[in-house]
């Protein structure tokens, strides 16, 4: 019977989502995949928690056992996919004849999707929120992730970003085209909510261009309850900055009235997070000066440095200005030290030129095939460093001091085309850019496009039970990394059991998760690391052991 077929496949995907190889979101995902209907036109679903049978018969979902109502022998029919798939997004209007006139009956509403308007021409961008379920209970005041996807069969280039809306209200936005890569039809997103009233809540999210046009939405409705013993969830990385140098404009810089300069801060990743898309820099003080803010951050892996830069202009009137910035996780959370821009603006002050453009710019593949190499020419005398940029990457991919000719670029994959430019610049402002030709990289090995590398190392490798140690990974995909997760084999605690997400971007990706066993000594510990690419595919896991000695 497909009632077993779709048992034993829920079974499946359980030990899937406790081994690591789905996240919730996944799961669920994959569970109302199995939405089952009888030839009597009843909608069956596996609940996704227990395991239970439910059923509807256009009066809601209510607990059921399919063996008592189905003879044996009689087979049910699982939902056509093209059919859930419009259930997902617009529920169909059905009209029946009923004797005395015309009824309205609405096909039944399930827990996971959000409630239809009205028939209306499928939309470009298909939103579908895979949890929280309609009509659940959600806590006040404690951290809701909304988990959802969007997916477009021609690509997803024409998303802008994507809007969290409760009762009408927006109250989240995230940014979405400078995470695409060229031609990506799907996209999971989470979008954190913390409520602040008890009470019923109407959550729209919406998939919005460049021109504002709403491209797709989806809709759900949650309950909002006070709980007298909220949990506390555990972080799952620890975010921390430090500073490390004014790169440019050092605090007491006196310009002229009016003048246009970059402020370059040296940051370190000195927490467990990998800086990327939704890192922002983010002015908390002081004068604006005419800078953008927010301010996306360069992609930085756990313990490297990063150049935050920002672009402002002295004020038309003389004396002290200034501005603190901080940096701000895609949750909202201000971390690192204050980082400050303090200048005088005299009248008086010589008023300098922007630098000359660099010339001869060239780019060549270097290091056996791993990296690409520039050089120029430098023609000016008064710059201050210099900025390189590359395409397919928003903010610039480094910096190099004054007089330099030269720089490496070692984030380039293998079977990948990239074009450069360079920058002079100084208090005054930025040269025009040079440009060089595109250049690509050798093509991958073969199995190296579509196989994911991974390295998983554990410090210290014996460790005394209660003192805490480090799992590192580090990532690497010719078409781009999406996830990484880090798992213990058998341990005996479920939640370092359970494991570890850390979300990547790009085509490389490191982090660290730091540990500390406290059940019993004289044992080994085995950890397993998996990372998935772009195209969904997995590497081959990576294991590492750690020896548990008694504390002394």
């Amino acid at each position: 019977m497909e009632f077993q077929e779709a048992e034993r496949r829920y079974r499946e995907l359980r030990i899937e989502r406790e081994q690591g190889v789905l996240d919730d979101a996944q799961f669920r995902l994959r569970v109302a995949d199995l939405l089952l209907r009888d030839a009597n036109g009843t909608f069956w679903m596996l609940d996704a928690e227990s395991g239970a049978w439910y059923s509807n018969r256009g009066s809601g979902w209510q607990p059921a056992d399919p063996r008592a109502e189905w003879p044996a022998g009689e087979e049910s029919k699982p939902l056509p996919s093209h059919r859930l798939r419009h259930l997902l997004f617009v529920l169909p209007i059905v009209i029946l004849l009923a004797a005395g006139g015309l009824a309205l009956w609405q096909t039944p509403a399930l827990p996971w999707q959000a409630p239809a308007t009205s028939a209306t021409p499928e939309p470009p961008v298909q939103v579908i929120i895979a949890s929280p379920g309609d009509g659940d209970e959600v806590p006040l005041g404690q951290e809701v992730r909304i988990e959802l996807t969007l997916s477009a069969g021609p690509g997803l280039e024409m998303v802008d970003r994507v809007e969290l809306r409760v009762d009408g209200r927006m109250v989240r936005e995230q940014a979405v085209r400078t995470r695409l890569p060229p031609s990506q039809a799907t996209l999971p997103l989470s979008l954190p909510w913390r409520p602040d009233a008890v009470g019923p809540c109407h959550i729209t999210i919406v998939a919005l261009s460049a021109g504002q046009e709403t491209l797709g939405s989806a809709e759900i409705e949650l309950k909002v309850a006070e709980l007298s013993a909220p949990a506390v969830p555990r972080p799952a990385c620890i975010l921390q900055a430090a500073f490390l140098s004014d790169v440019t404009v050092p605090p007491g810089e006196v310009l002229a009235p009016g003048a246009r300069a970059d402020k370059v801060w040296q940051v370190r990743n000195s927490g467990t997070c990998a800086w990327g898309v939704g890192y922002e820099l983010v002015r908390v003080s002081g004068d604006g000066m005419g800078a953008a803010s927010p301010i996306g951050v360069p992609p930085t892996p756990a313990g490297l440095p990063s150049d935050l830069a920002v672009t402002f202009r002295a004020p038309g009137e003389a004396g002290v200005y200034s501005a603190t910035w901080r940096l701000r996780s895609p949750q909202g959370e201000l971390f690192g030290p204050p980082l400050d821009l303090e200048i005088q603006v005299k009248a008086e002050a010589q008023r300098s030129v922007p630098p000359a453009r660099p010339a001869r710019l060239e780019a060549r593949v270097v290091d056996g095939g791993k990296a690409i190499q520039l050089t120029w020419l430098d023609l000016s005398e008064n710059e201050d460093a210099f900025r390189v940029h590359r395409q397919d990457v928003e903010a610039s991919v480094g910096l190099v001091p004054a007089n330099a000719q030269a720089f490496v670029d070692r984030s380039v994959a293998c079977g990948g085309s990239y074009r450069y430019s360079v920058v002079a610049f100084n208090a005054a402002g930025a040269s025009s850019p040079a440009e060089a030709p595109e250049i690509s990289m050798p093509a991958c090995a073969a199995g190296s496009a579509s196989l994911p590398t991974l390295i998983l190392t554990v410090v210290p490798t014996q460790v005394v039970a209660g003192e805490p140690f480090t799992l590192i990974f580090q990532a690497e995909d010719g078409a781009g990394l999406v996830q990484v997760t880090i798992r213990g084999e058998d341990t005996g605690d479920p939640e370092i059991d359970e494991g570890q997400g850390f979300s990547c971007e790009g085509h490389r990706c490191a982090a660290s998760w730091s540990l500390t066993w406290h059940g019993e000594a004289s044992r080994t510990l085995t950890f397993v690391a998996e990372a998935w690419n772009v195209a969904g595919v997995r590497s081959e896991p990576a294991r590492v052991q750690v020896t548990i000695e008694p504390s002394p």
